[in-house]
């Protein structure tokens, strides 16, 4: 994801958008205090985001297990 940003393809798969994955469990526990676990939240939610939109066509979005609540924001 961190390279797709300046380019477009006609389809996108997004591979792993798992619950502890994306946003980064790892990267949330490490934070030191609220206001930080609010930016790496921003940062990982732009990140998807400019993923997601890089396809002209098509994005196709997979996860294992429990998906991140992102995408039920997104599905409804």
């Amino acid at each position: 994801m961190h390279r797709a940003r300046g380019f477009e393809f006609d389809r996108v798969i997004i591979a792993g958008v798992s619950g502890g994955t994306v946003p980064l469990s790892r990267a949330l526990s490490s934070a030191e205090d609220d206001a930080m676990r609010k930016q790496i939240r921003k940062q990982e939610r732009s990140l998807l985001y400019v993923s997601a939109t890089r396809a002209k066509r098509e994005v196709i979005v997979t996860c294992h297990d429990k998906p991140s609540p992102w995408l039920s924001e997104v599905t409804g």
